[in-house]
């Protein structure tokens, strides 16, 4: 799960597991002991979208409390 998302040079990064991922970045996940390619199609201040083969998803980022 997100953490959120910082603005570097302008450009909107995802943050996950204390790493930063930009627009274009591919994921590989294992589900049911299958492998599945994700791509990373778009980060705002709020939300992200994922795209696993043609379908496209968008989720909101919840905040963390501190």
């Amino acid at each position: 799960s997100p953490s959120g998302v910082i603005v570097l040079r302008g450009s909107p990064l995802l943050i996950l597991s204390n790493r930063q991922y930009p627009a274009g970045t591919r994921f590989t996940v294992t589900l049911q002991g299958q492998e599945h390619e994700l791509l990373l199609v778009e980060v705002s201040r709020t939300t992200y979208t994922l795209r696993y083969r043609a379908e496209e998803t968008t989720r909101t980022i919840k905040s963390v409390p501190k």
